[in-house]
């Protein structure tokens, strides 16, 4: 049993308002994102997915611009993926879709997008 609670105590909910580990006691407001980043682990297999949702069941336009973009990006590196390409070539792609749209909306919606040149 304490392998079990050691176990769980390392793995705690990350959320939008909060970080691992830490106490979480934002409340959720009208115009709230809400992120759900969820991840499991079984007999050496895992699975992750994020998931994002207005909290009050409507995308704002800056909101429904990220999301866009990165669906875009996913279905980009999903019609490229095939044996042999590397994972760095796709997370490269996804990137180059992202910036480009952040690049074209950035004064738009007041984005910022930081960008690692050291890679």
């Amino acid at each position: 049993q304490i392998k079990i609670k050691q176990w769980y105590q390392r793995r705690v909910a990350i959320t939008a308002g909060g970080h691992a580990g830490e106490p979480n006691d934002k409340l959720v407001k009208d115009g709230d994102l809400l992120l759900f980043d969820m991840g499991s682990e079984y007999a050496g297999y895992t699975a992750d997915v994020t998931l994002s949702y207005p909290a009050n069941g409507k995308f704002t336009e800056k909101q429904k611009f990220v999301y866009q973009t990165c669906l875009d990006a996913n279905l980009k590196v999903q019609s490229e993926l095939k044996p042999g390409v590397s994972w760095t070539d796709m997370h490269r792609l996804a990137e180059e879709v992202i910036i480009k749209k952040f690049m074209e909306k950035r004064k738009k919606y007041r984005l910022r997008l930081c960008v690692d040149t050291t890679a």
